[in-house]
């Protein structure tokens, strides 16, 4: 009886105690970094208002988007997923227990084994350096997406900003057609005119309220837009507009901006962070060759139920060991493990390849943008104001027709806006180098521990 009370005792000792592993050192860096992310990410998002107010700059901005947009929050939680798989790639398979008995009218015999698989040394340990590697790339991914949601809220800002310039260029515009209107119906009424140069003016007029009007319309989509970004549910109180584009335009970082993105670019690490993973999933597959063990023990009563004077206990070892005879599956398994490799290699060369096409673009975008202030701001605009002034008097006295009034005055508009134009593309230009491309997140949404921040 004693006996049978000490294998009951075995048993339940072995299904309630907690088995825990050994961690490696990249998991629990790994670990370490998530954890001191997540507890700054959280409290920044609980000291972060729910709201911004009318106040609002463009930091604050910002910062709303990084801490608060789904997207962030899906590639956090993404990050946090791939960490804990580390633990489960090196970790043993859950151990079976077994309970057999024999039974002729009583239980006459009763047997409780327990066994696990072990795999060859350093397959789990190579199991968890691929998981370590794709759990870095999800933090770098987590970090592309923060950049990326701070450029998406930057370009929606803007957009929303020029629509307002648009909005006050137009109506400035009204005024001067409106005086224009007035203008021709005093010709008008002293027969220097006819009616046509009345009804096309009048046209003119109409055609420029209804752009207004659309303008003004087209503030809820950009207000959509804006909210979207900012990671606002349906729901939540509306972000405020933008006024107008930034007077002091942003400009680029220095130094050697094809290297730095190279260095910098959060995107191009996840993909280096997936080529060590794969590389360690190739030494993996090279060690599906070496045999797994399976070790156990099994205790057996031969009168558990007590019918004889004694209950002998023997125990039994068990031992087993896998057959890796297919060479067939071994070299098939080691070449896919190749093949996911090189497709990660080209992976990043091809990335790499992208990036630098579309730094390239933003540059000529954001260096064509400059040349079209300076040249808008300094020599068109002006000339165009001088220009309306002088076509207003000799309409005036009569020494030009309509027509070249109505050119001056629609020569005039198109620099105002492309001059609008020209800031915006400069703006949206800056955000893609600075952010998606380079990651210079602000220093206070570092949250990952990396260098990827202001200086």
């Amino acid at each position: 009886m004693r006996r049978r009370v000490e294998i009951a005792a075995v048993t339940l000792t072995i299904a309630a105690l907690g088995c825990r592993g050994a961690p490696t050192a990249r998991e629990l860096e790994a670990r370490d970094v998530l954890e001191r992310a997540d507890a700054t990410r959280s409290a920044a998002i609980a000291s972060e208002p729910s709201a911004l107010d009318s106040d609002a700059t463009f930091e604050d901005f910002a910062r709303h988007a990084a801490l608060r947009s789904p997207a962030v929050a899906e590639r956090f939680a993404l990050w946090s997923a791939e960490v804990e798989r580390i633990t489960i790639a090196r970790s043993l398979d859950d151990p079976t227990i077994t309970l057999e008995g024999e039974i002729d009218r009583v239980l006459t015999g009763l047997a409780i084994g327990i066994a696990g698989a072990f795999p060859w040394p350093g397959k789990l340990a190579l199991a968890a350096d691929a998981s370590s590697g794709l759990a870095e790339a999800r933090r770098h991914e987590f970090e592309s997406e923060v950049a990326s949601a701070i450029a998406t809220v930057r370009a929606a800002y803007v957009e929303a900003a020029f629509n307002e310039e648009s909005i006050v260029v137009a109506r400035d515009v009204e005024r001067i057609v409106d005086e224009l209107v007035e203008l021709t119906r005093t010709r008008l009424r002293v027969a220097q005119i006819d009616q046509l140069d009345l009804l096309r003016i009048e046209i003119e007029r109409d055609q420029l309220r209804n752009e207004i009007a659309s303008l003004e319309d087209g503030r809820n989509v950009l207000r959509a837009r804006l909210k979207s970004a900012l990671g606002i549910a349906p729901t939540g109180d509306d972000p405020p507009l933008p006024v107008e584009l930034p007077r002091r335009g942003a400009e680029l970082p220095s130094g050697d901006l094809f290297a730095e993105l190279i260095a910098r670019n959060p995107k191009l690490s996840a993909l280096e962070a997936e080529i060590r993973s794969a590389e360690s999933l190739v030494a993996l597959a090279r060690r599906s060759a070496y045999p797994d063990f399976l070790l156990g023990v099994e205790g057996r009563l031969t009168d558990p139920v007590g019918v004889s004077s004694s209950s002998p206990l023997t125990v039994s070892p068990e031992v087993g060991i896998t057959l890796p005879i297919f060479r067939d599956k071994i070299d098939a398994t080691i070449a896919a493990a190749l093949a996911d490799q090189r497709a990660a290699r080209a992976r990043l060369e091809g990335e790499r390849l992208r990036f630098v096409v579309e730094l390239a673009s933003a540059l000529f975008l954001y260096r064509d943008s400059e040349r079209r202030i300076a040249l808008t701001a300094e020599r068109l605009l002006p000339k165009a104001q001088e220009a309306l002034v002088v076509a207003r008097t000799g309409y005036g006295s009569g020494a030009i027709d309509l027509t070249a009034l109505l050119d001056a005055e629609r020569n005039l508009r198109a620099f105002q806006l492309g001059l609008a134009r020209a800031r915006l593309d400069r703006e949206v230009a800056c955000a893609r180098i600075e952010y998606e491309m380079l990651a210079r997140v602000p220093r206070e949404l570092r949250l990952s521990n990396t260098e990827r921040t202001e200086p």
